[in-house]
């Protein structure tokens, strides 16, 4: 009767045994094939902004991701944000179709993770560049507005300064290609304008912009200083960066 239970005992213990092998020694192994769901953290993201007058119809292409079929400079849609893999992407501008001849400007960025980017086409010496700027905030408060100044417009003088005014203005100067941090503001009405201070001149003017909260706006003056024509006369583009729903979907 012993050795009956010993047995018993002696298969019961190799079986388990042998159970626990076939589940250590058992992985999920995944095809090649098998896709992988990106989700919007693993992104870059890309704004597109076209401050180059009267240039229109312009493909903007980044990597293998086609961010505009047709970008106009009066582009009057909402600016939205476009998923690119990030690394090393090859921006590509060209006018009518992709092919050698019709390319106007290339380059090289360097993308991180989880970034928003704006990347910004201006006029410079009867060529088209581009400047890429990060869109963050680093305490960013859903209750707050946000605010930054940019100049694309190459003829402008140093002398011309960016003011934003409710109660208090703020006001900065800042030359051709360059660019403040975001400032934090309430939201509200304001005004805002580009000032020549050589002769106190308004070189351009929004009356009445309202700020909401949760968003982010980039004040970019572009257009010719001498221009007589309307179409490429220096006016003030505001393009808003809806903040709370990219730290939302960044998260």
């Amino acid at each position: 009767m012993v050795q009956v239970l010993a047995l018993r005992l002696d298969i019961r213990m190799k079986l388990l045994v042998f159970l626990l092998l076939l589940l250590v020694g058992c992985e999920c192994i995944p095809t090649l094939d098998t896709e992988k769901e990106i989700s919007p953290s693993q992104y870059s993201k890309i704004l597109c902004i076209n401050c180059v007058p009267n240039l229109n119809g312009l493909q903007v292409v980044a990597g293998n991701v086609v961010l505009h079929k047709s970008l106009n400079y009066n582009f009057v849609d909402y600016y939205n944000y476009v998923d690119v893999h990030p690394g090393t992407a090859n921006f590509v501008l060209s006018v009518g179709s992709a092919e050698r001849d019709s390319v106007i400007f290339s380059g090289l960025a360097n993308l991180q993770r989880g970034v928003c980017y704006s990347f910004l086409i201006y006029p410079m010496n009867k060529r088209v560049q581009s400047m890429i700027l990060v869109d963050s905030i680093r305490n960013y408060l859903q209750t707050n507005s946000y605010f930054r100044f940019i100049n694309l417009s190459p003829d402008s003088p140093y002398s011309l300064y960016f003011s934003l005014e409710d109660q208090y203005p703020i006001t900065l100067g800042l030359g051709f290609r360059t660019y403040s941090q975001y400032f934090t503001t309430y939201p509200g009405t304001y005004r805002i304008s580009v000032i020549n201070s050589e002769n106190d001149s308004v070189v351009a003017r929004i009356p009445r912009y309202q700020f909401e909260q949760g968003k982010g706006y980039s004040i970019i003056l572009r257009g010719y200083m001498n221009s007589k024509e309307k179409a490429t006369a220096p006016d003030i583009l505001v393009v808003s960066h809806n903040f709370d729903e990219i730290y939302k979907n960044l998260k």
